[in-house]
């Protein structure tokens, strides 16, 4: 493994020790997501699609951090990557990607799309292979103390 790839897991081992940050860091997450997504927007794209590079970051985020808040605070701390964990998560994400997009509909001054969705999904898609590719889970099972 590159130096890179243990930098990273060993510093989101170490961050994540203490409990409920990981679900501190979804909410606030969470927060930030839901606001942008919902309020109006001022301004001019700097190139075309932006919005769709932008819906796929924050589901890259959202999906990581999600399954961090899984594992280091719910879960049983699974020291690689888990089905049901990360089935879980990309349907807690899928929800409030349609919620999201629903609640767009509805609002006046914002517009739903497929392609929006089309874009979270790819930004979870890419936070799952963030997930297999640096590995950043616990080291032991079970709860620290």
């Amino acid at each position: 493994m590159s130096k890179f790839v243990i930098f990273v897991q060993k510093t989101i081992r170490r961050l994540f020790t203490y409990p409920g940050l990981a679900s501190i860091f979804v909410i606030l997450a969470l927060d930030v997501c839901t606001y942008l997504a919902l309020s109006r927007q001022q301004g001019t794209s700097h190139f075309s699609g932006q919005d769709k590079v932008l819906h796929a970051a924050a589901f890259f985020v959202l999906f990581v951090l999600g399954y961090w808040a899984l594992n280091f605070d719910l879960a049983r701390r699974c020291t690689r990557l888990s089905g049901w964990l990360t089935i879980a998560n990309f349907c807690i994400w899928s929800l409030y990607a349609g919620f999201i997009e629903l609640a767009q509909h509805y609002l006046g001054y914002r517009n739903a799309s497929y392609c929006d969705l089309a874009a979270d999904f790819i930004g979870m898609i890419g936070g799952f292979a963030f997930l297999l590719v640096f590995r950043p889970f616990p080291l032991t099972r079970g709860r620290p103390k």
